[in-house]
């Protein structure tokens, strides 16, 4: 085969194959400019300019290129020595691994130790390397941070107004807000609630600076709740540092890389209920929620550590009441060796501990603190620490260990003791899904130390252990859940035999049953005075089909002797913005009196808001209605915006198109994953609410559509405070059929789109038909290894243009090098050979006129055999003839035509890029 000494000289070292290659492949192995895209197997990479031939590329040693290929290796967390053979290979020249028996684009080559295998497509313009993992530094790992200054800052305000009317109760309102400031360098937040009814007032709950600065973080101002940090947050979790101050610690806030873990707060909900969701006195969160398993996202609640309330209510009647702790930490990641710090300074703005018992004339404590905490990660899922918390008279001393036993088991253990011997412990392991968890708090204050102690501040005055174990298991469908708690409090160590204790015991299951669903729960309940408590429940719904129509039965019973029975008919309605829900019961009691009730709620949400409202009556008198209404307002240099979804970054899209398409579909990633689809409505603008300190890149899906955007796809950095504005401008895209060969009537294998007017191009057959979408009126050329294409319009194939044409070599001014009168050796070869095969000779284009007549005049008196191609008027004409006479070759001369090879090949979208 013809292609066997090309294969072999591709397989030649880069340095030796431009010494013994023939000159007729002069052109073949010529190198030329080229910017590559380098990088380590397929990941992302860096582009670099260098000289490149058909199969191998280099360099330029010393140069700017080779220094960001070095960058970037040491970001991957390469060896030096790994790094320092690779960049003597690029400087010497690189070419593709003879392990590479595939498709440069696909094939994978498996390196040997310390050495470095390469992939060069050149067509594509890649370079893929390839190590062994003897190559990589040890706990190598990326590490790059967003700047700490922003360019789209913003004020993020957002309202939140709650009402509830009881009519035999007070009436309740409450109106509060959570608002950014965006800064150049960092933010200022503050939120706070305006309350009417319950404790009539304004209160301000937070109000802060924060900034980051690479893996550093500082704080100044009122924080309600722990500020978080990082690792050292371990230390406090069941405290209570509410305070006013300022505080420095490390944090990857900034950190680009894994995404943040979300997490939530999961409860169950046995009907359609009023949910509020309760920090302290403080209401966090209102809103209507479905029967069935329910969740609060983190990304709700603010930013600390603390216990909430879960309360769920019908007509003011409480269904569900529960604690949880919420640890709301911010991204982190600790390598081995590396650690996290927390350094602050500041005055306690908690209310002084209960005085009930005590004299309140001596309850002095110094509320300025000093705290300090440091994590350390000795190894891989083995965390420790420890913390210092002090006053002028007190001290609170902290040692913490965090560890992974297995993929499925964490247990973390702190211990704590004060300067004047009190104690806090806390404990959990987590297994899967069973879990143990321990918390110990022991006084030691008599009532003669009538001083309030710091510990008072942070944990109560009052010693309790509470132990919880708990699991829940799956069986196909069927779910079941188990938990067991113990509580026990005390004053102090004098009173231990006041002490109370609560033994607590629930279940529960869930079995689907055809389209049945049944439920069935128990709680038993003891405490030491032999008080007794315990409630069984059962219930079961069937659906009618996809009506949205139900009905459920229900019975419950407990040990003082109240036993319900509960019917109702349910519906629900749900459309794009809207979700109706309203139910019809009847309950009948253990004394046979019977009542009923009527309750129905209504949640709708666009663009701008989202409000809900919930009713409720029963035949009893029992009333009640409650309302909630979400805004956001972003205001920045583009204007003012609104949303109904809450969060401290935005980005607004506003894409012009002129009225070519009404909606798009733009697809948002999120540190690397995918996030969610956006439909934008053209002409006006669209917010999108993100996640703060993430990496974002917005994509605009239009690549079925008749338009084209110059930048559809933007990356950014979201900060607190901030709101990307993307504005693109929509061009019309033709699309149109190209059906090539080459000059000798070859379909074109593999073709390219060079120029500002290509958008795509894509094989439609394997005979040389291709798709290709353009801007209209912008220029643009198509070019395969055959050389420049051609074309003119052809039949239209149904709704699509098409084009008929060639791809044609020495059409191109690249090539001036191959006229005849620089090409001495080549003349002098064609004279020596009685038969060449091989060669090929171009004249030139000529329009339809006497100059064409006249060279193929000349052609024709000689006997020369050639070739014309035509097209839209302009004749390119080739000599294909295997000898020559003397009388020939100096006609050839005469014309001063180019010589090629038959099989000459061509990078023209490299020689091209730079000038089209």
């Amino acid at each position: 085969m013809k292609l066997i000494p090309i294969i072999g000289l591709l397989l030649l070292p880069f340095p030796v194959f431009s010494d013994t290659y023939p000159d007729e492949f002069s052109e073949f192995f010529a190198e030329t400019p080229q910017t590559v895209h380098i990088a380590l197997s397929s990941g992302e990479g860096v582009f670099a300019q260098g000289l490149s031939s058909y199969n191998a590329f280099r360099i330029l040693e010393g140069s700017v290129d080779m220094q960001r290929v070095i960058d970037y290796l040491q970001q991957k967390g390469l060896k030096d020595e790994t790094i320092d053979t690779i960049r003597q290979n690029l400087t010497a020249g690189v070419s593709t691994s003879s392990k590479c028996t595939e498709d440069v684009a696909t094939c994978i080559v498996v390196p040997e130790v310390n050495n470095p295998e390469y992939v060069f497509d050149f067509d594509y313009g890649q370079l893929r390397v390839f190590v062994a993992s003897n190559m990589l530094a040890e706990q190598s790992v990326e590490l790059a941070y967003a700047s700490s200054f922003k360019k789209h800052s913003a004020l993020v305000n957002t309202m939140q107004l709650y009402a509830y009317e009881g009519f035999e109760s007070d009436a309740f309102f409450s109106a509060s807000h959570y608002t950014t400031l965006g800064l150049p360098l960092g933010h200022i937040y503050t939120d706070g609630q305006v309350s009417i009814g319950n404790n009539t007032g304004y209160e301000l709950y937070n109000g802060y600076y924060e900034a980051n600065f690479w893996s550093h973080k500082l704080q100044a101002g009122r924080t309600r709740y722990n500020t978080s940090f990082n690792t050292t947050d371990m230390f406090a979790y069941g405290a209570s540092l509410s305070t006013d101050g300022i505080y420095l610690g490390s944090s990857r806030d900034l950190f680009q890389g894994d995404e943040r873990q979300y997490q939530k707060v999961f409860f169950y909900s046995p009907t359609t209920a009023q949910l509020e969701v309760y920090q302290g006195e403080r209401l966090l969160l209102s809103r209507v929620v479905q029967e069935g398993q329910q969740q609060i996202s983190y990304a709700e609640l603010p930013s600390g550590v603390y216990d909430i309330t879960v309360i769920l209510k019908v007509s003011g009647q409480t269904l569900l009441t529960d604690e949880r702790l919420v640890v709301n930490n911010q991204k982190y990641l600790l390598n081995s060796g590396a650690g996290d710090y927390i350094f602050g300074i500041g005055k306690l703005n908690k209310e002084e501990p209960s005085t009930s018992e005590r004299d309140e004339d001596n309850n002095d404590v110094d509320k300025h603190i000093a705290r300090i905490a440091a994590t350390y990660q000795v190894s891989d899922g083995w965390l420790v620490g420890s913390s210092l918390t002090a006053n002028t008279n007190e001290q609170y001393y902290q040692a913490g260990l965090q560890t992974q036993l297995t993929a499925d088991a964490h247990v973390e253990y702190v211990y704590g003791l004060y300067s004047n011997d009190e104690v806090y412990q806390r404990a959990a392991l987590n297994w899967s899904s069973f879990f143990i968890d321990f918390s110990k708090y022991d006084v030691v204050s008599s009532y003669d130390n009538i001083d309030h102690s710091l510990s008072e501040y942070m944990y109560g005055d009052t010693s309790y252990l509470e132990v919880g174990v708990g699991t829940s298991l799956y069986f196909g469908s069927t779910s079941w859940y188990g938990r067991a708690t113990y509580q026990q409090s005390y004053l102090n160590e004098l009173y231990v035999n006041d002490k109370e204790e609560y033994y607590t015991l629930s279940t529960g299951i869930t079995v689907p049953i055809g389209l049945t669903t049944l439920n069935m729960n128990a709680e038993y309940r003891e405490d030491n005075f032999g008080v007794e408590d315990y409630n069984v429940s059962f219930d079961f719904s069937i659906p009618f089909g996809d009506t949205g129509i139900s009905t459920q039965f229900n019975v419950y019973t407990d040990n003082d002797g109240d036993s319900r029975a509960f019917n109702y008919l349910k519906g629900e309605y749900t459309t794009d913005n809207l979700n109706a829900y309203a139910s019809v019961g009847a309950h009948v009691n253990e004394i046979k009196q019977t009542s009923a009730d009527i309750s129905a709620s209504v949640t709708g949400y666009n663009d701008y808001v989202v409000g809900s409202a919930y009713g409720y009556t029963n035949t009893n008198g029992q009333r009640s209605l409650s309302a909630n209404l979400t805004n956001t307002q972003v205001v920045s240099t583009k204007g003012v915006f609104f949303s109904g979804e809450r969060n401290t970054a935005y980005a607004s899209v506003d894409l012009e198109t002129g009225g070519n398409k009404d909606k798009f579909k733009v697809e948002l990633t999120q540190d690397g994953d995918y996030l969610m689809h956006k439909t934008i409505t053209t002409n006006e603008p669209t917010l999108i609410a993100l996640d703060h300190y993430s990496d974002i890149t917005m994509d605009l899906d239009n690549r079925t559509d008749s338009v084209y955007f110059d930048e559809p796809v933007q990356r950014f950095f979201s900060y607190p405070g901030s709101l990307f504005y993307m504005e693109a401008q929509a061009k019309n895209v033709q699309t149109a059929l190209f059906v090539m060969d080459d000059i000798f009537g070859q379909p074109i294998s593999s073709m390219q789109c060079v120029g500002k007017g290509c958008i795509d191009i894509q094989p439609v057959t394997q005979d040389g038909v291709y798709r290709v979408s353009f801007l209209p009126d912008t220029e643009f050329r198509l070019v395969s290894r055959k050389g420049l294409c051609v074309y003119e319009p052809g039949n239209r194939v149904g709704k699509e243009e098409s084009y008929r044409g060639y791809c044609l070599m020495g059409i191109d001014s690249t090539e001036e090098r191959s006229r005849w009168k620089v090409s001495h050796e080549l003349l002098e070869e064609a004279l020596r050979k009685e038969k060449d095969e091989s060669r090929i000779y171009f004249l030139g284009q000529f329009e339809q006129s006497q100059e064409l007549k006249k060279v193929t005049a000349q052609l024709d008196s000689v006997n020369i055999t050639y070739r014309e191609v035509t097209i839209s008027g302009t004749s390119y004409v080739y000599v294909i003839q295997n000898q020559y006479s003397q009388q020939q070759v100096s006609v050839l001369r005469a014309l001063d035509a180019y010589v090629m090879t038959r099989r000459e090949e061509y990078n023209m979208a490299a020689l091209l890029g730079g000038r089209i």
